[in-house]
């Protein structure tokens, strides 16, 4: 936009607080993180829905309690290891 003396300037418009965009920045994480786990909940209880109760438990598969018990087994590792 050219200013009164012919020099291109941008147009100034009200500046928001410098903490503003950083505000709606996290806003709209949040909302883009509850939507997903919203979309989330919804494909897996469509999912349980066709799959049928009985065949549901067969169809998650047991990754969150093999991975505990690896993460303990390595936490024990690296225990007896600092203490040697």
């Amino acid at each position: 936009m050219a200013g009164t003396n012919g020099n291109a300037q941008p147009a100034v418009a009200q500046e928001a607080p410098a903490g503003e965009p950083v505000r709606q920045f996290s806003e709209q994480v949040s909302r883009l993180i509850r939507d997903e786990l919203k979309l989330a909940e919804y494909e897996m209880t469509r999912k349980a829905a066709l799959l049928g109760k009985s065949q549901a438990s067969k169809a998650t598969p047991p990754v969150p309690e093999q991975t505990v018990q690896s993460v303990r087994a390595d936490v024990e590792e690296i225990r007896e290891r600092a203490h040697r």
